[in-house]
């Protein structure tokens, strides 16, 4: 065995991979498993990417300048005339609260539901068998402090993305309707500038969320279950761990970012394997689904009763068959995903200092 308490988390995150999902092989186990883990959004969780490009060219023909800036000048001037109409106005402002409602009241709920099941996904891998409502139950405080916290993080990333390109955006107003045109063409490489600069600003602070979100879903999350307390509290059993074994930390993002970049590679050529062998059944859905739809559409000026009730029941076998090909697509790979899951619950467990998961009789006694 290692020394390292690393290298044995990799050794024995191997091992409880193998046994959850082999030993013995459990069909049920496996697909109960996969509905708990993609409401739960999990997937290579705590490995982000962020790719960006950006290419400015910087013209020296004032014609083309003067263009952009008429083409400018001609939005401003329709947005406006357009805002004018009060009932315009009132229109975009409804618009907008409503898809603003919409857009806030469906990203609060599948946040809840991801933070419940990631705690039923997190007790499956412990304890060696999946208990959804069981689970459900047994988790509730510990899941709604984590979803307490990802509604924190939303709204303050929101928050500060606003306030970053608030000052680009309000120096390009400010230019515009103080100065016209011709103030935007004598400024526009420092509202360039200022752009840049504010979406670079962006991109180092979602590198830092990226990071927090690893530290909470790796870590936070488990030692709140272990302890039966809040996220909150838990970043002070974290903390005094993480001070006290920084290097080892290092070198587990390292090797978690290498194995992550070569599975990503091989989920790519798996998944275009798999959609060759699914073809069929993405073919034969899809007819069936167009079909019916067509049919409702067919029905509507004749019998518009009917054509709900086959609107309704095409809509239900739509989302069925999107399921049914989210699971075929999703479970295969389930043992990697995992993998994953228990190489944080390893580590941290082989740490000094660090925590035991699958210690029951330390859990029963806090909780106690």
């Amino acid at each position: 065995m290692s020394e390292y308490p690393v290298t044995r988390a990799l050794e024995e995150a191997f091992k409880k991979t193998v046994k959850f999902f082999f030993s013995p092989f459990n069909i049920v186990k496996w697909l109960k498993l996969s509905i708990a883990g993609i409401l739960a959004g999990i997937t290579f969780n705590g490995i982000g990417g962020l790719n960006f490009n950006q290419s400015i060219v910087y013209s020296n023909h004032t014609q083309e300048a003067h263009k952009n800036i008429e083409d400018i000048d001609k939005l401003f001037n329709n947005i406006k005339a357009f805002l004018e109409e009060p009932s315009h106005l009132k229109l975009v402002i409804l618009i907008a609260a409503s898809a603003f409602a919409v857009l806030t009241s469906t990203m609060l709920f599948f946040s809840y539901i991801g933070a419940r099941f990631y705690f039923i996904f997190i007790e499956s891998l412990i304890q060696d068998k999946v208990e959804i409502r069981k689970s459900w139950h047994r988790n509730k405080k510990e899941a709604i402090s984590l979803f307490w916290v990802n509604c924190l993080l939303l709204f303050l990333t929101l928050a500060i993305i606003s306030g970053i390109f608030s000052l680009p955006f309000w120096n390009l107003y400010h230019l515009y309707y103080i100065g016209g045109k011709s103030a935007l063409l004598y400024h526009k490489n420092i509202l360039i500038i200022q752009f840049i600069i504010a979406f670079l600003i962006t991109i180092f602070y979602l590198i830092g969320l990226a990071i927090f979100n690893s530290l909470l879903y790796d870590f936070l999350v488990p030692i709140s279950y272990f302890y039966k307390q809040g996220i909150i509290k838990s970043l002070g059993n974290l903390k005094e761990i993480f001070l006290k074994n920084l290097l080892q930390f290092i070198l587990y993002y390292l090797i978690k970012i290498g194995i992550a970049m070569g599975c990503i590679f091989v989920f790519i050529i798996a998944s275009l394997m798999l959609i060759l062998v699914t073809l069929p059944v993405l073919i034969v859905g899809g007819v069936v689904v167009v079909g019916i739809f067509a049919g409702m559409l067919t029905l509507i000026k004749t019998h518009i009763l009917v054509s709900i009730i086959v609107g309704i029941i095409g809509f239900i076998i739509a989302l069925v068959w999107l399921l049914c090909l989210v699971i075929i697509y999703y479970t295969p790979f389930l043992p990697i995903f995992s993998w994953f899951k228990y190489f944080s619950l390893c580590f941290i467990s082989n740490l000094p200092g660090g925590i035991n998961f699958w210690d029951t009789k330390t859990r029963v006694e806090i909780q106690t």
